[in-house]
């Protein structure tokens, strides 16, 4: 699986992947802190209960973007979109010459193996939380 999600990363998609990472995981992390607060009250169970159960999400969500690159057409779920201004000062892309690519610029193949990568990352990240 490594070598072929090597072969199928490129470089100028390190970047939409990280994005995605970043945002899956604080996403995830902020509901299994959610869920030791409020759900889990009586302490029953150790939020390392928590991280596994992401974890499992995750290598379900990565096993439906595989599918996804395999030719299944399963319907995907996307979040509201939220309109933003830009913001009013210079960004560290403006002084380099390589082209900054984001996640919708990208084809949907590419898309899917994107977001594969970053299922995987995650589901690897919150398993080693969980050992923990």
């Amino acid at each position: 699986m490594g070598k072929w999600l090597r072969q199928h990363l490129q470089p100028y998609m390190i970047r939409p992947t990280v994005y995605k990472t970043f945002s899956y995981f604080l996403t995830a992390l902020a509901f299994a802190l959610l869920w030791d607060r409020f759900v889990n009250t009586a302490g029953l169970f150790a939020i390392s209960y928590a991280f596994t159960t992401l974890g499992v999400f995750f290598l379900a969500l990565a096993w439906f973007n595989y599918l996804r690159l395999d030719g299944m057409n399963l319907p995907q779920w996307t979040w509201p979109r939220i309109k933003r201004k830009p913001l009013p000062f210079a960004d560290m892309a403006d002084f380099i010459d390589e082209e900054v690519v984001s996640l919708e610029e990208l084809a949907e193949e590419e898309r899917h193996v994107c977001r594969l990568a970053a299922s995987l990352i995650c589901a690897i990240v919150f398993f080693t939380l969980s050992l923990l």
